[in-house]
């Protein structure tokens, strides 16, 4: 654990030494740097969400990425709607070209005004949304902060997923979720795996979608 919180305050002290960073809003087409550091920032009207950080391999090809925070794409947002919670959810296509597990940070957004957290986080439970259902993998983040002082919570993951970050666990008196609604993520989800690469190849993608090319890409 000690090694791995090193590691990870090492890459958020260091990620602007000869690193390509890429201001994505919330998302696009990315031509990482190959052989070099990559941090892939998702934000919009100088309120930064999450940070993708990689080092890329030598042969790294454009890849597809974006962040939605829109509860819209989450197929079980109704478990949380009268919860205090934010939902992060990701699609790469088709997979992060990188050498290891890219750092994912996915920032605290239980902050007042004054930069204080309104929620303590060891308060805070993490779901991954998946397709059996809602998944507690708090245990997988690791809360700290960036260099600038910032609160996050931060795994190491080649497949970036849809995550929701509550401040109340789901009560679930009932013994199920409430029902699951397909989403188009999903529908994108099957015609890829329709179409998926042999088992020897890793790519932990998720759902894929037509990419848009952005200017900082072309």
């Amino acid at each position: 654990m000690k090694k791995w919180i090193s590691l990870l305050l090492a890459v958020l002290t260091a990620s602007a030494l000869a690193t390509a960073a890429f201001a994505s809003s919330m998302g696009g087409v990315v031509k990482p740097n190959e052989n070099g550091d990559n941090t892939v920032t998702f934000g919009n009207d100088n309120v930064t969400y999450a940070k993708l950080s990689f080092k890329a391999d030598s042969d790294a090809e454009k890849f597809y990425v974006e962040l939605s925070t829109d509860w819209d794409d989450c197929a079980y947002g109704a478990d949380f709607y009268d919860l205090d919670a934010y939902l992060y959810a990701f699609t790469v296509n088709p997979s992060i070209p990188a050498t290891s597990a890219p750092t994912l940070l996915l920032y605290n957004r239980f902050v007042d005004e004054d930069g204080e957290l309104t929620v303590k986080p060891d308060d805070v439970t993490i779901y991954q949304v998946k397709k059996t259902g809602l998944t507690d993998v708090t245990s997988s983040f690791t809360a700290t902060e960036t260099g600038d002082g910032d609160p996050v919570f931060a795994i190491r993951t080649r497949a970036p997923g849809t995550y929701v970050i509550s401040a109340q666990k789901v009560e679930n008196t009932s013994g199920a979720l409430s029902p699951r609604r397909v989403t188009d993520a999903d529908r994108a989800e099957e015609k890829r795996d329709a179409a998926s690469k042999p088992a020897s190849d890793v790519s932990g993608a998720a759902p894929g979608t037509k990419a848009v090319l952005p200017s900082f890409a072309k």
